[in-house]
């Protein structure tokens, strides 16, 4: 999503990223409720309860980001696919936390 928005589509990196952040929110709680921490309770306040911890989170991990991108790219002038990438891992990490902590806890 993102290379197809900055390099195919030439919209900013910056917006590019949060269009490809929205896209990966919305398949990352599926995959995660379901594959990760195997929480197959579709009872509609559960799931609405869990999306809005999950967004919640998604949103402290997708500002972390975007200040890191904007970082790395436009004050360390370092490629913006390597500091996606580099920034990835460490969102990745706390994406995991957050969610095994506060999303999907059985709690």
């Amino acid at each position: 999503i993102y290379y197809l928005f900055t390099y195919i589509l030439k919209v900013n990196y910056l917006i590019s990223n949060c269009l490809a952040w929205l896209s990966a929110v919305i398949f990352a709680f599926v995959t995660n409720k379901t594959i990760v921490f195997n929480n197959y309770n579709i009872s509609l306040k559960i799931i609405v309860k869990e999306f809005v911890k999950f967004i919640n989170c998604r949103l402290i991990s997708g500002f972390i980001e975007v200040i890191g991108l904007f970082i790395i790219v436009d004050k360390l002038n370092i490629m913006d696919m390597l500091a996606k990438v580099l920034i990835g891992v460490i969102v990745i990490i706390l994406n995991y936390i957050f969610s095994k902590a506060f999303v999907f806890n059985n709690n």
